[in-house]
């Protein structure tokens, strides 16, 4: 036998006693202490025991106890002490962005339910910074002007929008700032990095015709969803795609709508469906998507007016499961196979676009489509946000205002108003 396998028979038939060995290398480890103490410990006329301590403002400062083994409990403590200062200041030291990234990242999940944002990290993190030197480098080398080169290096070479490279410097961002409240760093100099805004992707001039469904393309949608219904009755996801040109949700949250969210001529939006993924797996394994009681945020949680042609598609989807018997928990849009989810929503819609002769476009898009027809017809601006779920009129006007009106349209009124009539 090797010396770990006599080791181990020796534990296993009680001839090795642990708690023995445990008291030693306690000794071992006191002794050690008290041999780096380089100064007297002497015991005065008054029975007290003295010596001194090593002091940063004063060089030392003396100690007293009432007993020899309590000023050595002393002394071992402060070595002990000295000791893992000393440890953390190497690890500080030796601490980079790759062996951060790890400790941080698992803070990070601790702080949100959003498996999706924390795959989307991962997923920047393996993108932009794994295989990129900055992630070998000590934290504590990592200069203003160093990650302000690196920035914009990285801007040019993958041509980032600002909103591209705000999500992908999260990483660097936040985990310096975690850097700093644990110790390893003093200041954040990625704070002092500015990127001038022409640095930026510039935005595609805007096409009103991908952003909405145009005034003449949201009747023929309309009309083609309710053609779908009629030549197949079972079919509840064309009367989802009618109710949300009547809500103006997001696609996930519509389709986490439940019959106890409505009261009278109003819905409360108070839910939503997220993906779910194993953080764990290698490849984040997709684990399916669940309804979660929360909005994206937290204004997103409100009372959406229902109108006449809402109420009347709420009724027609309540009817049609009653009718072929759908059901699961307490859910509006349902299909055989239960709750219907929102990628089966995008995927019809999609279909249906093409086969209606309308350009492609999204379930957001019919958000838009219902946030611009408000703007148009002079709802408050304050009632809009409330609609929308948006804490600010910016975000309302600069990604959500659209002219839905065709471009023959739009020229006749320029013509009307240029000629004074």
């Amino acid at each position: 036998m090797d010396k770990f396998e006599w080791v181990k028979y020796a534990l296993e038939n009680g001839m090795i006693d642990l708690s023995s060995i445990q008291n030693d290398i306690e000794m071992i480890k006191r002794n050690q202490s008290l041999e780096k103490h380089t100064y007297h410990i002497w015991q005065g006329t008054n029975g007290k025991w003295y010596t001194y301590l090593p002091d940063e403002e004063k060089g030392r400062k003396l100690i007293k106890r009432t007993s020899e083994k309590d000023i050595q409990d002393v002394i071992v403590k402060f070595y002990e002490e000295t000791d893992d200062v000393a440890m953390k200041e190497k690890e500080s030291q030796k601490m980079t962005l790759k062996k951060l990234y790890d400790d941080w990242i698992k803070y990070k999940s601790l702080h949100t339910t959003s498996s999706s944002y924390i795959r989307r990290i991962n997923s920047d993190w393996r993108t932009y910074y794994e295989h990129d030197g900055i992630s070998d480098m000590p934290i504590r080398k990592l200069t203003k002007v160093m990650l302000d080169e690196w920035s914009h290096q990285l801007i040019k070479q993958h041509n980032m929008s600002k909103t591209k490279y705000y999500n992908m410097s999260v990483i660097l961002r936040q985990a310096l700032d975690y850097a700093m409240d644990c110790g390893y760093i003093t200041y954040n100099y990625f704070g002092d990095v500015v990127v001038d805004p022409k640095m930026f992707k510039g935005k595609n001039k805007v096409n009103n015709s991908k952003e909405v469904f145009l005034t003449d393309e949201e009747p023929v949608m309309k009309e083609y969803c309710r053609k779908k219904h009629e030549d197949n009755p079972r079919n509840t996801t064309a009367l989802a795609i009618l109710l949300m040109f009547e809500l103006g949700c997001r696609v996930g949250e519509l389709v986490a709508l439940s019959k106890s969210d409505i009261n009278g001529n109003y819905i409360h939006i108070c839910h939503q469906e997220v993906s779910e993924y194993n953080l764990d797996s290698e490849d984040y394994e997709y684990l399916g998507a669940k309804v979660v009681p929360y909005t994206k945020t937290d204004c997103g949680d409100r009372n959406v007016y229902l109108s006449a042609e809402a109420r009347k598609q709420i009724s027609k989807l309540l009817e049609t499961n009653k009718r072929y018997g759908y059901a699961e928990g307490d859910f509006i849009i349902l299909n055989r196979n239960g709750r219907t989810k929102s990628s089966s929503i995008n995927k019809r819609l999609s279909e249906y676009c093409k086969d209606a002769g309308i350009s492609h476009k999204s379930a957001h898009k019919i958000r838009k489509t219902y946030i611009s027809k408000l703007i148009d017809g002079n709802i408050n601006i304050k009632t809009i946000m409330q609609q929308a779920g948006h804490v600010s009129a910016k975000t309302t006007y600069s990604n959500y205002c659209f002219d839905r009106n065709t471009e023959s349209a739009i020229e006749s009124k320029m013509e009307s108003i240029l000629r004074g009539y």
